[in-house]
């Protein structure tokens, strides 16, 4: 009987462990040589509590920008290559229709005076 609740246990915390780690799940957002947010990562779905890395996809010393006007991230809405790296998601958006449920326009560039392009990030319940 002992062997069973303790897988019962372990099963539990297994479970606990996983719905954790998919709350703090991140999303990976690379931004190319023209400063444009590549293709598969335009239209970014997360969620409360995801985080959003950005980085430039050919070479970690290359610089990027990213600036929301509306941002939904904890950490404001500058991000770049000599800043903040990653957002985490903090909008009210439990369940369909509430107000953090919406897509956040950003622009993305190669540096805060470059040209800049319009990718978003779409927040869902």
């Amino acid at each position: 009987m002992r062997p069973y609740f303790c897988g019962l246990g372990i099963t539990a915390l297994l479970l606990l462990g996983s719905s954790v780690a998919y709350g703090q799940q991140q999303h990976r957002v690379d931004v190319d040589d023209n400063g444009q947010v590549i293709k598969a990562h335009e239209h970014m779905h997360a969620k409360n509590g995801h985080k959003i890395a950005w980085r430039r996809a050919s070479g970690a010393s290359k610089s990027w920008s990213v600036t929301f006007t509306d941002s939904p991230c904890a950490e404001g809405a500058t991000f770049g290559s000599n800043g903040p790296k990653i957002c985490t998601v903090k909008v009210t958006c439990a369940k369909a229709g509430d107000a953090g449920c919406r897509a956040y326009a950003y622009v993305s560039s190669t540096s805060p005076g470059a040209q800049q392009h319009d990718p978003d990030i779409i927040i869902d319940p």
